[in-house]
């Protein structure tokens, strides 16, 4: 699979040290619970391994604001400096040099593309698994729970996080008081039973 071996490749690029070898091996290896993206075929199990590695050794600022890029922003290409005030106005990073370094770690491990001189891209292939696999296990910053036509509501406890998707489900009614105080959006819309919020 030729994405991950250039994404394998880029993890491991100048790594002298042993045991970081035989950690990715190790990881590249075992054999984990089964990937919720799993049904995509083996090719994605081998993308989702090769992200876990690379998620294992990312600055939890960088994971931040690529799980923000991957769940908000999907497309083409987009402004890096847009991209960079919507992390600032997020409170994800401080200031726009902050900002600039999470896109060169995320352009140098090549999760994000350089197209042009401002723009950056994500390839589909690994947004689908960085949303499908890592957005799950950050909840406290992002629960997702779009488009699966689902009448079930999140447990109260779930909804501290910092942004919930909720949209394209069967949901008639909200839980009276929710522990969120951390929320910055919430998307409900497509839920054609829920009448009061």
């Amino acid at each position: 699979h030729l994405l991950s071996i250039i994404l394998l490749a880029r993890a491991l690029r100048g790594v002298v040290q042993v045991g970081v070898w035989e950690f990715a091996l190790q990881e590249l290896a075992s054999q984990k619970e089964p990937s919720s993206s799993s049904q995509l075929g083996i090719t994605s199990d081998v993308m989702v391994r090769v992200l876990r590695f690379i998620w294992s050794r990312m600055e939890s600022l960088s994971q931040r604001c690529i799980i923000q890029f991957a769940t908000r922003y999907i497309g083409t290409e987009f402004d890096k400096f847009l991209l960079i005030r919507s992390w600032i106005r997020d409170g994800l990073v401080k200031t726009e040099q902050e900002g600039e370094n999470v896109f060169e770690d995320l352009i140098r491990s090549f999760l994000v593309e350089q197209v042009g001189n401002n723009c950056v891209r994500m390839r589909d292939e690994t947004r689908v698994i960085l949303v499908a696999e890592f957005v799950p296990r950050a909840y406290r910053l992002y629960l997702k729970q779009d488009g699966s036509e689902s009448i079930r509501m999140p447990n109260v406890e779930e909804w501290d996080a910092r942004e919930i998707h909720l949209s394209n489900n069967i949901i008639s009614e909200l839980p009276d008081n929710p522990n969120c105080p951390i929320l910055v959006n919430l998307f409900l819309h497509f839920n054609q039973d829920l009448i009061d919020i």
